[in-house]
């Protein structure tokens, strides 16, 4: 084994500063062979050994920087790889720290933002309604000086509708008040009917009943004039403001229900024309009413029909008849007057009734559903006449005895 190998086995090369102190001992190696060899040995040996230590300088050089430094910087990258794999791991582990506490640092501030936007906003709102406040307050103040003068005036209006109330109660108790002015047609025009229906009046009949008939619809422009009336004559300006409020309302409701004061009007000359054929038709029955109460009298005085035969002859039935005759005229003049005055009143007894309720239906709209409704408007026919004729003769003996 040569010198080199054995100075490699014992002292293997691990650095820069290893390589030196090798190179070192070598020299000193190969001088010391040198010393001991022979010449040309030696000479020979000398620089087979020089160039054996040449070529492993240049191995270990080679050795060096193509297998130790490699490794030693493999083994360096390693542990500089391990070491920033760990400090990686710690820093990802401290940026997902600090993003969790980034994102729940934002939370809080979106918090705080939105606490402080309500802040802000409750702010303002309290601003507003101390404006509010304070502009209310300077409203009450001059409500509060209004209502003190209105209170004045109101003390001052109650005192004159005091006395103004007083007056009309005064008036009322001494039965001065005056009556309305539908009340006053009704009234007037309650007897108008039993002069219509008459022989001597016959051709005046369709003219009075035109006359007579009621017509609510007309009275609303007279109703209007009484109550204009009505609220100038007081002196209480509450009262006049109260009359012609109600002179508002009564103009309002009655334009509301305008159909329900409009009566259908009757055939007057169709009325005119069944009278004067009643009072024919009453002409015709009086010869029967005679024979009747003439078979009464034979009835009564048990007549035979010779003595009847007799007394027709004589004085005494000429004067009979007559006197039967002026009652059976009279008495059925006066039931077809009856039953005239009736139908008509019976027809136009909604229409006085629409009249009669004339401020009910203006200022009280339910009323009007209670109202009777309108009837027919013709004359009694003639078939009732005739019947109502022979029952009034039927019953003339019977009433009068």
């Amino acid at each position: 084994m040569t010198p080199k190998k054995n100075f490699r086995r014992k002292h293997p090369a691990s650095s820069s500063e290893d390589l030196e102190n090798a190179l070192m001992r070598i020299a000193k190696t190969a001088e010391e062979s040198k010393s001991s060899s022979s010449s040309s040995f030696k000479n020979v040996s000398v620089i087979v050994a020089s160039f054996s230590q040449v070529f492993m300088l240049l191995v270990v050089v080679w050795g060096y920087f193509y297998t130790v430094v490699p490794v030693f910087q493999k083994e360096k990258l390693t542990e500089d790889l391990a070491r920033l794999e760990i400090e990686k791991s710690r820093w990802e582990q401290e940026i997902k720290n600090h993003a969790r506490n980034i994102q729940q640092t934002q939370k809080e501030l979106s918090l705080l933002e939105s606490d402080r936007h309500e802040l802000e906003n409750e702010l303002n709102r309290i601003r507003s309604e101390k404006q509010q406040a304070e502009k209310t307050l300077e409203q009450l103040a001059v409500r509060e000086q209004d209502s003190r003068v209105k209170l004045q005036t109101t003390a001052e209006a109650l005192a004159d509708a005091e006395n103004q109330l007083y007056e009309q109660q005064r008036l009322r108790l001494l039965g001065k008040t005056p009556i309305s002015m539908e009340f006053v047609f009704l009234i007037n025009n309650a007897g108008n009917v039993f002069d219509i229906f008459k022989r001597n009046s016959a051709s005046a009949v369709e003219d009075e009943l035109r006359a007579a008939f009621i017509q609510p619809i007309e009275f609303v422009d007279k109703k209007l004039d009484e109550l204009k009336e009505q609220a100038n004559s007081v002196s209480s300006g509450i009262y006049r403001n109260v009359h012609f409020r109600l002179m508002d309302e009564f103009k309002t409701g009655i334009q509301k229900n305008t159909s329900v004061l409009q009566c259908p009007e009757p055939n007057y000359q169709s009325w005119a024309a069944e009278y004067r054929r009643a009072l024919t038709i009453g002409d015709e029955m009086v010869e029967s009413c005679i024979e009747f109460h003439f078979e009464v009298r034979a009835e009564k005085e048990g007549w035979s029909q010779r003595e009847i035969s007799s007394l027709k002859n004589s004085e005494f039935w000429s004067e009979q008849r007559r006197v039967y005759s002026h009652s059976c005229t009279v008495a059925i003049e006066h039931r077809i007057s009856k039953l005239y005055r009736e139908r008509w009143s019976h027809i136009n007894e909604p229409c006085k009734e629409r009249l009669s309720k004339i401020s009910s239906i203006a200022l009280e709209p339910d009323s009007t559903l209670s109202l009777t409704p309108f009837r027919d408007m013709s004359p009694p026919i003639e078939s009732y006449v005739r019947s109502q004729i022979q029952a009034s003769i039927d019953g003339w003996y019977k009433t009068t005895n």
